[in-house]
């Protein structure tokens, strides 16, 4: 048990290591060529230190557990079948419904005012840039945080715990790594880690039903691509990727700069995506192991 714990560990660390020596400095870098050559480059430099994320991620992961599970990537929930396209758009559809609806909810209770579009503040090109950073941070988070917490420490720390207390320990440490930074101190710090454990929670019983990766990354590409498009917490017409936005209530309630993870809206949508996957469960469900393997392309 301790040397399984111990592996948990040195992935840990190897992940973060791998973060401070290349994709801190990727971005750094892009950050530098955008303030010296201009929002066309800067572009691409953001574009390059996300793609160097994710690169370093699932290069990391893949030869950590094939040297420590003698799994791949596919095996880690990542493998191409023809559920592929399934899962990806169901968990893509189950995210974009809880966050929607708590855009309706706050918008018919008055807690959130829509001001405009952002194109009306912007020009078109920087319009179109801010979907394009917008849609790829969240492909690369949503990945990258899933490859790590729902496939790596899930499925290693169900190989030395019970599957229900690996599911646990890895929503509390997913709570614990996202709990931080300045955003943060603007939320009730119980709402904010209780919302976050929950997210994990939910995430990992995507994870379960449908035995794949593809699931949860659809959800959590989801949510947080819907938060950003509808402005639930509030936008400026420089910061929108498409409604400008004004939040009028209390970011208990609502939520604040960090999310809606930390408010109580947040946990209806939440609870929401949770029906929605226990409604979905039989369709989604992994086949026999046999028929898995036969799928694979």
């Amino acid at each position: 048990m301790t040397r399984k714990l111990a592996g948990s560990l040195l992935y840990l660390i190897l992940i973060c290591t791998a973060w401070l020596v290349v994709v801190f400095p990727a971005g750094i870098s892009g950050s530098l060529l955008g303030q010296v050559a201009g929002d066309n480059l800067d572009l691409v430099g953001n574009t390059v230190s996300r793609l160097a994320a994710l690169v370093t991620v699932l290069l990391v992961t893949h030869l950590f557990v094939r040297r420590t599970l003698n799994m791949g990537l596919g095996e880690l929930g990542l493998a191409l079948t023809n559920r592929t396209g399934l899962l990806l758009g169901t968990g893509t559809v189950i995210g974009a419904v809880g966050l929607t609806a708590v855009f309706l909810l706050c918008l018919s209770l008055g807690h959130l005012v829509v001001l405009g579009f952002c194109w009306h503040h912007v020009p078109p090109v920087e319009f179109l840039a801010a979907i394009y950073r917008g849609v790829l941070v969240c492909i690369v988070v949503a990945v990258t945080e899933e490859v790590i917490f729902r496939g790596y420490f899930l499925q290693s720390l169900s190989r030395t715990f019970s599957f229900p207390l690996a599911v646990v320990l890895t929503s509390l440490l997913f709570a614990l790594l996202h709990f931080g930074g300045p955003a943060a101190s603007s939320v009730q710090p119980m709402l904010l880690f209780g919302g976050l454990f929950s997210a994990g929670l939910i995430l990992a019983a995507a994870y379960y039903i449908s035995q794949s990766l593809w699931l949860p990354i659809g959800i959590h590409f989801a949510w947080n691509l819907t938060e950003k498009i509808l402005g639930i917490t509030g936008q400026t017409g420089e910061t929108a990727v498409l409604l400008v936005t004004r939040v009028d209530g209390p970011t208990w309630l609502v939520g604040s700069a960090y999310g809606t993870e930390g408010a109580v809206f947040g946990y209806l949508g939440m609870g929401l995506m949770a029906v929605l996957l226990y409604l979905l469960r039989h369709k989604l469900k992994a086949p026999p192991l046999r028929a898995r393997i036969s799928s694979v392309r």
